[in-house]
This record gives structure tokens, sequence and C-alpha cells, in this order.
């Protein structure tokens, strides 16, 4: 009970309310509490294991079904910190149990921001289009886009597969 006390009152914190205003719908709370308790490495270069939602600087949920699997999924795409101008791109991808709570399938670090075109495809794969750094673009301000897919392996992980310039 206390955790989920805690998680509410994380969730209603003004300082969420920029970035928790794109984790949204059914699987909120599950995210939330995956962010919360996953360990990772901070970028302040002095601790050694900061949770994922302390280094968050942007997210948003995607929702679907693949066509050969009945059950409902959610992708979360992060923007985590790591210190500086510089940012890593994360996916989360959570299942649906009971009709109610996500169980986390797995993470992975992925290439791209702003993910675009967002689908769930047969063979359990996730494919979507992201801004990447193009050849020209100055560190401030990519523009090139690269069609991007993860398959989602059973019963858990996921494999992040190169993108393709698009």
């Amino acid at each position: 009970m206390r955790k989920l006390i805690i998680l509410a009152c994380l969730l209603s914190s003004p300082a969420m309310a920029q970035v928790g205003n794109h984790i949204d719908g059914p699987a909120t709370f599950d995210v939330m509490g995956y962010l919360t308790n996953t360990m990772s490495g901070c970028d302040d270069g002095m601790a050694k294991n900061c949770s994922l939602l302390s280094r968050m600087i942007g997210a948003e949920t995607h929702y679907g079904e693949f066509p050969d699997d009945p059950g409902k999924y959610v992708v979360t795409f992060l923007t985590l910190t790591t210190g500086g101008s510089g940012a890593e791109m994360r996916a989360i991808v959570m299942k649906n149990v009971n009709g109610v709570h996500y169980n986390a399938v797995g993470d992975a670090v992925v290439w791209g921001g702003f993910p675009k075109d967002v689908q769930f495809n047969r063979n359990r794969t996730i494919s979507w289009i992201g801004t990447v750094m193009g050849p020209n673009d100055p560190h401030c301000c990519p523009t090139a886009h690269q069609a991007q897919h993860l398959s989602v392996g059973a019963p858990t992980g996921l494999r992040f597969h190169g993108a393709r310039a698009i």
C-alpha cells in the first residue's frame, strides 16, 4: 500500500506534470511503477544507480495488438538524460495480463526520437519511423528519418534491429 501512495504522489507532482502527460491510458500505473523501480546508470557520474524515472526527460505511450497474438500491449518510448546535452532512447514493452495490469516484457535501447507511425505487426514486431541525425545536421536539430523495429520475444525479451534510412 505504501508503494501505491508514493507512486500516486509521483504521478500527481508538478515535476511529473510535463513528462507524465505523455504516459497515458490503462497502463499508466504499471508503466510508472516500472520507471520508478528499474535502475540504470546515473548521469551525474557519482551515483551508480538511478531509477529510469529520475533520468526521464520525455516519454510517450502507444497501445496495440499484434495480428498473431490476441494480447494487448503497450510500448513506451523514453528519452533519458545521459548528462550534458546527451540523451538515450529506450523502449519498454508491457503486456496486459488480466484485463487490468500490464507486466513488463522487456526494454531495449533504441535509436530515433519522436516516434511516428508506430505499428504492431505480425511476428510480434513493433515498427516506427524515428527522427535521427542526418549527415549535415547540427547536434541540436536532427532532421533525418529512419524506419526501425523491435522484436518482442517469447516469453520475455526485446531485440532492437538496425535502422534503414527512408
